[in-house]
């Protein structure tokens, strides 16, 4: 069995734990020592936690577990469904960091299904008009959707960059304009 940190699925690791309980018959004393010895982290610290009348008891410590650690992975569902695109950050930086608390929050889905739940997520955030052109992409990874979210996004920041000099051109040249005008006038008006 491999070793459970408290971030994966609880219910997971123990329902593998108590089926292989059973297969091979573990007694109380071994299935303890087992669980001292296959957690880690957050999961070690729920067992360590168990009064010490309780602690040669596996159905407490599995207690101590679910408690401990089921409310973990709710926290990083609710983390994973507030999460928003902070001002100054990059779609690369906001997909990784919604990628990160997707595999702890969604520990069941595969690799292929945390990216598109990841995906969805991202494409919440943008602007309407840019929705449907991420959408008919179809991207399997959210790194690619990200980096083509934020070329399109910089390229957006640089047209308003461009049309705000644009626009300013024309006031300047209309300025200029205007007392190159009133200049001839009070010079005509002189004459």
């Amino acid at each position: 069995m491999d070793k459970f940190d408290g971030s994966e699925d609880v219910e997971d690791f123990i329902f593998k734990f108590k089926y292989r309980a059973r297969t091979h018959a573990w007694n109380d004393a071994t299935q303890v020592d087992l669980l001292k010895m296959l957690c880690t982290g957050v999961a070690l610290e729920a067992i360590s936690s168990v009064a010490d009348d309780k602690k040669d008891k596996p159905d407490e410590l599995i207690k101590a577990l679910e408690t401990s650690c089921a409310k973990k992975a709710r926290e990083y569902r609710l983390d994973f469904t507030r999460a928003k695109k902070k001002k100054d950050e990059s779609y690369e930086n906001y997909g990784i960091r919604l990628k990160h608390i997707g595999t702890k929050a969604f520990s069941r889905l595969t690799a292929d299904e945390i990216e598109e739940v990841v995906i969805e997520k991202i494409v919440e955030s943008l602007p309407d008009d840019l929705k449907p052109t991420i959408i008919a992409k179809e991207f399997k990874q959210s790194r690619d959707a990200t980096k083509l979210i934020s070329k399109i996004m910089e390229g957006r920041s640089y047209e308003s960059e461009e049309n705000v000099n644009v626009k300013e051109e024309p006031i300047e040249a209309n300025k200029a304009f205007a007392r190159n005008f009133e200049e001839r006038r009070s010079n005509d008006s002189r004459a």
